[in-house]
Formats: structure tokens, C-alpha cells, sequence
């Protein structure tokens, strides 16, 4: 795939400005940017999704100028975007196979095709599961499998391995590489430098519309990329720990806690002062717990208790001031931030308002107005304006499901910063994460589930990366890049 002088415009503003971009047979292109660079469009491009206003594009050397997303697939383009969501009550194999020509064989034709495809594929994956039945990681290997199955020239993947953990990524990775090793174009677009190394065949940075750089994989390192999407970027130091707000209850706790079928006889406390993270694979019960923390969901058995008294969950979670925000949620509608009134005097509105202005300013949102909606804002920029919505709120209660989930690298150190204010001002806050790289760079303390166990509960400066990752699993495991690699 080749495109060259692609330009977008929406009124006088140019979102994408000449861009050319190329990605070869049996090549992995990694694609990186702040929030709002012009990535997502660019994909639009390529996926027949949006129409450029000047530019030229080529695959395997034919002209190609798709008018829609059906045209493009059908030309050959693969596209897997970050939240795909594959119809829940379909079969692996239907969902293989059903944008392809072998679409109206009989499920058993199609069955045998489908485990001679996994075989290839080299993956453990039950052709006959729902996928409704499947976790996301394995949900994301479904969706690269049908790849293979689509028989796709030029695959884009955006942002697909954002909410996985380390291993589930060294699975993607495998099947990724199948892919290439047939010859097929890969353009990868994501925010974890550190994997996108372990891929990439190259890395091109777009900034502000324009192509503004490239480098070698081989050739460069993380700190490398990160100060080339951000002059200013410094490698980070490991903050100093936050002690828990000294003789106070604890903000919330589960005292012989289950959920049927996800976790039982958990007992925890979290404390104001800290963050904490919370991380587990799937189906360890620590999604559970992080939803029963943001009173999302009722205990079967057992006690919560908010501040040292019973946890009404039909109060809701603003009544019970705690701000919860899910990894997947809908911020397509409303304000950035909610227009005047909430202060209740002038003052208090300018000293919210300026406030709100500073939040917008660390966090890069490319934005000019904190009253405007948020349907103009990149995917990066609606998940920091999320943020800026619960920080507005007060909570003394902050759960946050994958935080950094779609942002860019130097925004993530930002909102980890905001978080610690947030905790520093007395504030518990809670992260179900399973980066733990940055659980050790910003966690005050770590819990780690497993089969519906709590089988850590740490101080950060007590355990190591290894050890929580094969905690985490159940096994030894490697370390840094070299574990998404393998």
C-alpha cells in the first residue's frame, strides 16, 4: 500500500496535510502520534471510510480509490479497529469466514476450513466457541485470525492490543507474523512503544497531519520514539510513594467478599492517600472486584464497606461519591466540561474555570473551547476528557479501568500525574490495569488476582515486575520486551 500527497480537510482546517506513507510486502509499518494527530483519519482513508481531498493511492501498484468500506475490503484491505465488537452470539467460525467468498459453504465445510486455519495459524482457539463466551484477548486473536481467513493484501490494526496483558499480545504478535510471513502488509498503529518495537519493521511518526519522521525498529528504543513525539519528553523517574491519609477509615473495603463465578472470600482495603492497581488476567475476578469497587455491581456474599459503613449499591455511584469509568464507555454526547453553575458563585466559577483550563492544557486536549462538545475530539482526547469529567466531580473514591487505554505515551505520564494529585489530595484511587511497567512506575501498592484469589497485596517498593507477572499467570515469565516478543 502506497499513499502519497493525502490531504483531508474539514472546513479550514487540515487534518491530514500531503502525507505519504508506504508499507511493503511482508513489512510491519508501526504508525505513532499524539491524540489528535491525524491518525484515525488517515485509517478512514485507507479504509474507504473518508475521501481525501488531494492525493493518490496505490495497492500492489493498481490505483485504489474506494468509496466505501465494502469496496476497500473487497479490494483487499483488512481493517481491525480498536473497539471491534464482533456479534456476541456467533460462532468462531462464523465470524472467520463471514466477509469472505466461503461464506455460504456449510458450517461443516467451513468448520474444517477453520481448524486448518488455526493450525496454521499456530494458536489454541475453539472454532466452535460463541464469542460472546470469550475474553477479550481472545476475542482480539479471533478478529487477526480472520486476517488469515479474509485473505487481506493490507491489514491495518488500531489500537487492537490496548486492554490486553502482556501474554495475550505475544499470542497477537504470533499471528501477526504469520501475516507477514505471507507476504501481507501490515500497518500497526499503537500507543505502547515498548510492543510496538517487538513488531515493527519500522516506526513513522505523524504529528499535527504530516509525516514528520521515521526510524529503523531495530535502530531505536523507547525513550528514542517517546522524545520524537515529544521534544520536551524526559525518561521517567519513579515518584516517591504516598502514604494513606493518616487515622482514616478506609475509603472502601470487602470483607469476605464474592461475586458467583468471578471471585470469593476477597478481603481488601483501599485507602485514601494511595493509588492502587489492581491487575489480573481475564476471568481472574479482578474486573469484578474493580466493578464492585465502583459499585457497578453487587456482592453475592459477604460485606463492602464505604468509610466503615455498608455499601448501599442502589444509591448509585455519584450518591456514594465514587467516580467509576470503565475502559469502554460512551463519551460521544455532552460538553467537555458542564457549562457554568456548578460552583454557585462567580468566584468559584473562575477558580473552576481556570482549573478546568489548566486539566485540558496537561493533558493535551486539542481543544480551544472547555465548553465545546466532544464529538469534534480525537478517541485519545475523549478518554482524557472523561477523565477531566470525574476529576471536575470531586469523588473521594476514584476507580479507572485501564487508564492509558488509547493514549498517547506522553499524555499517559500526565494523567498518572493527575491521578497522584487526585490521591495526594486525599482522594483513593484505584486502576485495574494490566501494564505493569506502569504499575511499577506509578502504583503505591499492587494487588494481584488469580482464579478469583488475591494472590499479592504489596507495597509497590516490595515486589518487582517478574514476580507480579508470574503471579499474574501462574508461572515464570520474561521480562520488559522481551515477554511480548516471545
Amino acid at each position: 500500500m502506497t499513499t502519497t500527497d493525502t490531504s483531508v480537510s474539514y472546513g479550514h482546517k487540515k487534518v491530514l496535510d500531503r502525507v505519504d506513507l508506504g508499507v511493503g510486502h511482508g513489512e510491519v509499518v508501526g504508525l505513532i502520534g499524539m491524540n489528535g494527530a491525524g491518525k484515525s483519519t488517515l485509517v478512514g482513508v485507507l479504509a474507504g471510510m473518508i475521501q481525501p481531498s488531494t492525493g493518490e493511492r496505490l495497492l500492489a501498484g493498481e490505483r485504489f480509490e474506494p468509496d466505501s468500506p465494502a469496496a476497500a475490503q473487497a479490494a483487499g484491505i483488512g481493517l481491525i479497529v480498536q473497539n471491534f465488537a464482533p456479534d456476541p452470539t456467533k460462532r468462531v467460525t462464523e465470524v472467520l469466514f463471514a466477509n469472505t467468498f466461503r461464506a455460504g459453504q456449510s458450517h461443516q465445510e467451513l468448520r474444517e476450513r477453520a481448524l486448518e486455519l488455526v493450525e496454521e495459524a499456530g494458536v489454541d482457539l475453539d472454532v466452535d466457541a460463541r464469542i460472546g463466551d470469550l475474553d477479550r484477548g481472545t476475542q482480539a486473536l479471533v478478529e487477526v485470525t480472520r486476517m488469515l481467513a479474509e485473505e487481506a493484501q493490507f491489514v491495518i490494526m488500531d489500537e487492537v492490543a490496548a486492554t490486553l496483558a502482556d501474554h495475550e499480545i505475544a499470542v497477537l504478535h504470533h499471528v501477526m507474523r504469520e501475516l507477514v510471513r505471507q507476504g501481507r502488509g501490515v500497518l500497526y498503529i499503537t500507543h505502547r512503544l515498548d510492543e510496538l518495537l517487538s513488531i515493527a519493521d519500522r516506526v513513522v511518526l505523524l504529528n499535527d497531519g504530516k509525516i514528520t519522521g521515521a526510524r529503523s525498529a531495530r535502530n531505536t528504543n523507547v525513550h528514542d520514539l517517546a522524545r520524537l513525539l515529544d521534544a520536551a519528553h524526559k525518561e521517567p523517574t519513579r515518584p516517591d510513594p504516598l502514604a494513606p491519609v493518616s487515622g482514616a477509615a478506609p475509603a472502601i473495603e470487602l470483607v469476605s467478599a464474592g461475586v458467583k463465578g468471578a471471585f470469593d472470600d476477597v478481603s481488601l482495603q483501599f485507602s485514601r492517600g494511595q493509588i492502587t492497581a489492581l491487575v489480573g488476567a481475564p476471568r481472574s475476578g479482578a474486573r469484578e472486584v474493580a466493578e464492585v469497587l465502583g459499585a457497578q455491581r453487587m456482592v453475592d456474599s459477604g460485606t463492602v464497606l464505604r468509610e466503615g459503613w455498608p455499601l448501599d449499591f442502589l444509591k448509585g455511584s455519584d450518591a456514594l461519591g465514587i467516580g467509576y469509568l470503565p475502559d469502554q464507555f460512551d463519551e460521544d454526547e455532552g460538553r467537555l466540561v458542564d457549562q457554568a453553575g456548578k460552583a454557585g458563585n462567580l468566584q468559584g466559577e473562575i477558580r473552576r474555570a481556570r482549573r478546568m483550563i489548566e486539566l485540558v492544557k496537561e493533558l493535551r486536549i486539542s481543544t480551544t473551547d472547555i465548553t465545546q462538545g466532544v464529538e469534534p475530539l480525537s478517541g485519545g482526547d475523549r478518554q482524557k476528557s472523561a477523565l477531566v469529567r470525574r476529576m471536575e466531580a470531586g469523588h473521594e473514591l476514584l476507580v479507572r479501568v485501564h487508564p492509558t487505554r488509547g493514549i498517547d505515551v506522553v499524555s499517559r505520564g500526565t494523567v498518572f500525574e493527575v491521578l497522584r494529585s487526585m490521591a495526594a489530595q486525599g482522594a483513593a484511587v484505584v486502576v485495574l490495569t494490566t501494564d505493569l511497567s506502569e504499575v511499577m512506575q506509578w502504583a503505591d501498592r499492587v494487588v494481584v488476582m488469580r482464579e478469583g484469589r488475591v494472590v499479592v497485596n504489596a507495597a509497590n517498593q516490595d515486589v518487582d515486575e517478574d514476580s507480579l507477572a508470574a503471579q499474574m499467570l501462574g508461572h515464570a515469565i520474561y521480562s520488559g520486551t522481551a515477554r511480548r516478543a516471545r
